[in-house]
């Protein structure tokens, strides 16, 4: 998606989202499409204190130990780009360092694999990789579906309290949300606004 926010400054910002009551960040590493960076991603977990998700394609070992090295809670791993293996192996490395493991989906089929490779966390993209659009369908058509089967995380699309109602109706337990807040004036206070919170 490119740029997200060009006044980009990861100590802010996350401080921004810990005193707004977040439980977790995710942190963008990739550079070559989301211009990330794994400074951000310590810095933005030295100056908040919280837990923080690498977020980045994970496409073999050598990555989930650099997210370890580097100092992350949790990687991301995306069942669309890995195999059945690649998913189980990379997994078990993963929570045997120490890390949670997000497993992302977008369909029913990817979420029944992510489940038979032995996946906690499972998480379902509302965007579509393949032609980036988003929808809230996948959330309330879906999710029902592993709800009781899994730590259901619903991902990308989410801008308001309603859309926040909408996916833990169908049964999401956790919600992941970037672009939303990060493109707030006040990310601390679009935070509270969207996941209904007081200020």
């Amino acid at each position: 998606k490119g740029m997200i926010r060009e006044d980009f400054d990861p100590e802010e910002i996350a401080k921004a989202y810990c005193d707004a009551g977040v439980d977790c960040l995710s942190v963008l590493t990739d550079v070559k499409f989301f211009q990330g960076s794994v400074e951000n991603l310590k810095i933005s977990r030295e100056s908040s204190g919280l837990p923080v998700l690498r977020k980045d394609f994970t496409v073999d070992e050598l990555d989930i130990y650099e997210a370890r090295v580097m100092g992350a809670d949790a990687i991301l791993l995306i069942v669309y780009g890995l195999s059945d293996q690649q998913l189980s192996e990379y997994r078990e490395l993963g929570e045997s360092l120490g890390m949670d493991v997000l497993v992302e989906a977008h369909t029913e089929e990817e979420g029944e694999r992510a489940l038979a490779t032995g996946a906690k966390l499972l998480g379902f993209n509302n965007r579509d990789l393949t032609t980036f659009e988003t929808s809230l369908h996948v959330a309330e058509q879906v999710i029902p579906k592993f709800a009781d089967r899994a730590h259901v995380v619903s991902e990308s699309a989410m801008k308001s309290f309603e859309d926040i109602e909408r996916v833990s109706k169908a049964g999401a337990r956790s919600v992941l949300i970037g672009t939303a807040f990060c493109k707030a004036p006040d990310v601390g206070a679009k935070v509270r606004e969207v996941m209904g919170w007081s200020s």
